[in-house]
C-alpha cells in the first residue's frame, strides 16, 4: 500500500482503524511480530480503552445509551487517560506503539455516524491531544497525532458477514447498515482531510484488508492457535481440571510460557469456553495490551522489557535513571507485591491470577516469599509457574502445585504450523532439527534470519576457524549452538544418530572422543559465564578457536 509516515523522534505511532470485522486486530498484530523481530519494544493498546480507567468508560459508552456529543465527552476523556498513563510514556522511551482506533473513529463514529458537529470534535481534539501538559518529552509533538493511520475500508455489509455468531453485538455493532454507511463516509471525510498542512492532520493510507473474501476473523485466542495446536490440545486438559497452582515444566522451547498466559485468559477470560478464552472480551484485550487489572506476571526485568510487559513505577524509574540494571531474577520486590495484590478483592469479578516465569529464576528470599500464599492462597486468586529447570525449585514449591509435564510435538503437527508461519516445508525440517525438535526455537532460527542453509555449514566454518560462523549472536547462544554440535560429534563416536545436524553436514572423518569431551567440559564452564559482563569479541573468538581445535584434532 502507498502510505506517508513520519517517524517521530522518540517512538512510532500507528493506528489502524476501519469497522468492525475490517481485520484490524490480524494487521497488528502481524505487525508487532515484524517490528519485534527487528528489536523494537511494542505496545499494544486500543480505544477506548488501554488503561484501567478508559477501559470502564469503554463499558458505559458500549453499553449504555446516550446521545453523540455524551459519547464523544467519554472517548475523548478515556483518550486523554490514554495519552498521559500509556501512549506518551510509551513514545517518550523510543517504542513503537500500534493502537487499534484512535481520534479518528470518534470522527467516523461520532461525527460520521452519530452526526455530532465537526467542529465540536475538533476542538475537543486540540484540548486534549495536546502535549504541553504531558509529563513526557514530547516537544516535537505539540498535538499528538499518530505518526500513520491505517484506515481498512471494507464494505458494511462483508464486515457484517463475518462478526455473525462471533459475539453479543454492543450497541455500536447493532446499529442497522445505514449507520455503517455514514460511518465509512465520515472515515473517508477524515482521510480526505488528513494530508492538508494543518497540526491536527495525519497521514492515512486506504487499505484494502487483507482477506477481503474470507469468511473468517483472526483473533488473539481464536482458531488460528498461534502457539500451536500442541499447546491447545493441553490447554484443553488443562481446563478440565481443578486446582488453584500449577506448575508447567519441562525441556526448554516446548512453550510453557505461551501455555501458562493460555492458561490465565481463559481464568479470567468474560467467556470462556472449554478450549479456552474467547479473544474478543475486554479480559481478553486487556491482557493482549499488558494492562489487566487482574493479573500479575512475574518474570525477570530483562523478560518483562524483552516481552513488552510494564515494570512498576519504581523499577523502571530506576532503571531508566541509571540507578541500577533490569535484573536477570524475580526480586523479592515484585513478589512481595504480588501477594498484596491477592489480598485484594477482585477488580473484574473474574478472580485474580498470578503467572511467574521463568520459575526457577526466583532465589530462596523471593521463593520463601511466595510460599505461605501459595500453600494458603485467597478464594479467588490462582498460580500459574512455568519453568523448565523444575528441579532448581524449592521442594516445598513444587509440592504445592499440580504438576504438568509438557508434551513434545510431533513432526507432523510442527512442520505445517512452521509452514503457516510463512517457513518453506525443507527450510522447516531442517530448522526444527536444529532446535531440536522444539517448533518455538526453530521459528526463533527462522526470524534470526538463520537459514537451514547455514546451520548446515556451521560445522565446516568452525573447522576452519571462521569467527564470523557465530558473528551478532548472544554469548549464551553461541556456546548453546557449540553444545549442539558437539552433543552430535560424541553421539556419532559412540554409534548413535545425530540429533541436531544431518549427518552429511558433520565431519566424515571419527574425532577422538577424549578430545570430544575435553571440548564439553569447556563448554559447560563457558555456560557458567556466558551472561557476565566479559568482551563479547574475545570470547566468541575463544569460543571458535576451541571448536577448531576440537575439530582438527586427531587424538
Amino acid at each position: 500500500m502507498a502510505a506517508m509516515a513520519t517517524m517521530a523522534q522518540t517512538g512510532l505511532f500507528i493506528s489502524f482503524e476501519g469497522i468492525d470485522g475490517a481485520g484490524k486486530s490480524t494487521h497488528i498484530d502481524a505487525l508487532a511480530d515484524a517490528l519485534r523481530a527487528t528489536g523494537r519494544t511494542v505496545v499494544l493498546t486500543r480505544e477506548p480503552g488501554g488503561t484501567p480507567l478508559a477501559e470502564q468508560i469503554r463499558a458505559l459508552a458500549l453499553h449504555q445509551p446516550m446521545d453523540a456529543l455524551t459519547e464523544a465527552l467519554l472517548m475523548f476523556a478515556a483518550r486523554r487517560d490514554h495519552i498521559r498513563q500509556v501512549i506518551a510514556p510509551a513514545l517518550t522511551r523510543g517504542d513503537a506503539v500500534l493502537c487499534d482506533r484512535f481520534t479518528d473513529a470518534t470522527f467516523a463514529y461520532q461525527g460520521g455516524g452519530r452526526g455530532l458537529d465537526w467542529q465540536s470534535l475538533s476542538k475537543l481534539e486540540l484540548l486534549v491531544q495536546d502535549t504541553r501538559e504531558l509529563e513526557a518529552d514530547l516537544t516535537h509533538k505539540p498535538l499528538l497525532q499518530p505518526d500513520l493511520t491505517i484506515w481498512f475500508d471494507l464494505p458494511p455489509a462483508v464486515a457484517a458477514e463475518r462478526l455473525v455468531g462471533a459475539r453479543v453485538p454492543d450497541k455500536f455493532e447493532a446499529q442497522p447498515a445505514a449507520f455503517f454507511d455514514a460511518v465509512r463516509a465520515g472515515y473517508a471525510r477524515r482521510a480526505g482531510e488528513a494530508p492538508r498542512a494543518s497540526p491536527a492532520s495525519t497521514p492515512i493510507s486506504r487499505a484494502t484488508p487483507c482477506g477481503a473474501t474470507c469468511r473468517r476473523r483472526c483473533r488473539a485466542g481464536d482458531g488460528c492457535e498461534r502457539a500451536g495446536p500442541w499447546i491447545a490440545r493441553q490447554l484443553e486438559s488443562l481446563l478440565a481440571q481443578r486446582g488453584h497452582a500449577w506448575l508447567l515444566q519441562g525441556p526448554s522451547g516446548l512453550g510453557q510460557f505461551e501455555l501458562a498466559e493460555a492458561l490465565v485468559r481463559a481464568w479470567l477470560c468474560d467467556a470462556p469456553t472449554p478450549q479456552g478464552a474467547c479473544g474478543k472480551c475486554a479480559s481478553c484485550h486487556g491482557i493482549d495490551v499488558h494492562t489487566h487489572p487482574d493479573l500479575v506476571v512475574l518474570m525477570p526485568e530483562t523478560d518483562m522489557i524483552a516481552r513488552g510487559w510494564p515494570l512498576p513505577e519504581k523499577a523502571q524509574s530506576d532503571i531508566d535513571d541509571k540507578k541500577r540494571k533490569p535484573s536477570k531474577e524475580i526480586r523479592v520486590d515484585a513478589m512481595r507485591d504480588a501477594i498484596e495484590f491477592a489480598q485484594r478483592t477482585s477488580g473484574r469479578g473474574r478472580g485474580k491470577a498470578v503467572l511467574v516465569y521463568p520459575a526457577e529464576r526466583m532465589n530462596q528470599v523471593t521463593a520463601n516469599a511466595l510460599l505461605k500464599t501459595l500453600e494458603e492462597p485467597p478464594g479467588d486468586v490462582r498460580f500459574v509457574l512455568a519453568t523448565d529447570a523444575a528441579h532448581l525449585l524449592l521442594p516445598t514449591i513444587r509440592s504445592r502445585c499440580l504438576g504438568h509435564t509438557l508434551l513434545w510435538p510431533d513432526a507432523d503437527e510442527a512442520l505445517p504450523w512452521l509452514s503457516a508461519q510463512g517457513i518453506a516445508a525443507g527450510e522447516g525440517a531442517a530448522l526444527l532439527r536444529a532446535g531440536g525438535g522444539r517448533p518455538a526455537e526453530a521459528l526463533a532460527l527462522a526470524q534470526g534470519k538463520d537459514s537451514a542453509r547455514r546451520w548446515a555449514l556451521l560445522p565446516r566454518a568452525l573447522a576452519q576457524g571462521e569467527a564470523s560462523a557465530l558473528a551478532d549472536l548472544p554469548l549464551p547462544e553461541a556456546v548453546a549452538r557449540l553444545q549442539k554440535l558437539c552433543h552430535d560429534l560424541l553421539a556419532l563416536q559412540v554409534g548413535a544418530a545425530p540429533r541436531f545436524f544431518d549427518r552429511a553436514d558433520l565431519p566424515e572423518r571419527p574425532l577422538p572422543v577424549g578430545a570430544l569431551t575435553k571440548w564439553w567440559q569447556q563448554l559447560a564452564q563457558s555456560t557458567r559465564t556466558a551472561e557476565h559482563p566479559l568482551n563479547p569479541g574475545l570470547a566468541t573468538e575463544f569460543l571458535v578457536s576451541s571448536a577448531r581445535q576440537a575439530l582438527n584434532s586427531r587424538r
